[in-house]
């Protein structure tokens, strides 16, 4: 292993790179974790990243690292089609559409919170069968469950196969929304990047439709770098190209909603608060440090 890949980025350096203070990737960015309330400045390559967080066990017959190898490959092409619209400030059509929904899929998927989330929900399932097993038992009824052993089978490799099948699957729905660019005004502040950066928000909450990538009234963005972004609807246009202040703080509210980690250049960063102001780094990790246990 000594020669293989162990720094698995969740968060790919190319993208890390538009978040930079000179957009390149060896700039530098700030790094806040709302865990460990800590904020130290990085580089692309030293940030966002899991050791052989893509590893899988298939058998000795395949390369373990294969799946880290592969999105490698990826990104290299992902990183012309963003450069791309950076550049034209404009989507694509075709082929380079198509790279583009998939790494927005990816970058949906990809990240430690949905493993987690999978990892939580499955928990939960244990526990439900337990008590249910033991409730019965207690009735004197036989019990058959699928026990211990069928749940051994989701271990990380099974975790990686599942973030590959959920990002094919996902891509072609991303495709069926209407997607627009986001630039930000001159003098206004940058955006952020996060390690959850693919978040679907509600636009009219409700307890019957909670949001989806294809639930209606849900707004899904992205940053594609520290001053343009994509915005996209299900079923309706979103409208107003360039965005001030006020719209870079509600883009990086919902880039920084379920974040454990923020990424930015080397400065003060703007997002939204519940009451509708605008707060900075110090108000967000103000709040993070009084927030409820």
């Amino acid at each position: 292993m000594s020669d293989q890949p162990r720094k698995h980025h969740v968060v790919p350096q190319f993208y890390l790179a538009g978040f930079t203070d000179d957009g390149t990737a060896d700039g530098n960015l700030h790094v806040v974790d709302a865990s460990r309330l800590k904020t130290w400045v990085s580089k692309p390559k030293d940030a966002a990243h899991r050791r052989d967080f893509h590893e899988i066990d298939v058998g000795p017959s395949v390369d373990p690292m294969i799946v880290e190898k592969t999105l490698a490959q990826f990104e290299s092409r992902w990183s012309v089609v963003v450069r791309n619209v950076v550049e034209h400030q404009t989507l694509p059509n075709g082929e380079e559409l198509d790279d583009l929904m998939d790494f927005v899929a990816f970058m949906a998927v990809r990240v430690p919170s949905i493993r987690g989330k999978i990892s939580d929900f499955l928990d939960e399932v244990r526990q439900k069968e337990a008590f249910a097993r033991k409730c019965l038992e207690q009735q004197g009824r036989h019990v058959e469950t699928s026990g211990d052993d069928e749940f051994a089978v989701f271990d990380q490799t099974w975790h990686v196969g599942q973030m590959l099948k959920m990002a094919q699957g996902l891509s072609p729905l991303l495709k069926q929304r209407t997607w627009q660019l986001r630039i930000v005004e001159d003098g206004a502040p940058d955006l952020i990047c996060s390690d959850r950066p693919v978040v679907p928000v509600s636009m009219l909450p409700s307890i019957h439709h909670p949001p989806g990538f294809m639930t209606p009234n849900t707004v899904v963005t992205i940053p594609l770098n520290k001053r343009m972004a994509m915005v996209s609807m299900l079923d309706f246009d979103v409208g107003h190209r360039m965005i001030g202040a006020t719209g870079v703080a509600q883009l990086n509210s919902i880039t920084g909603m379920h974040a454990g980690q923020l990424y930015f250049p080397p400065s003060d960063f703007i997002w939204r608060k519940g009451d509708g102001t605008i707060g900075n780094r110090e108000d967000l990790l103000n709040d993070l440090r009084n927030a409820p246990a």
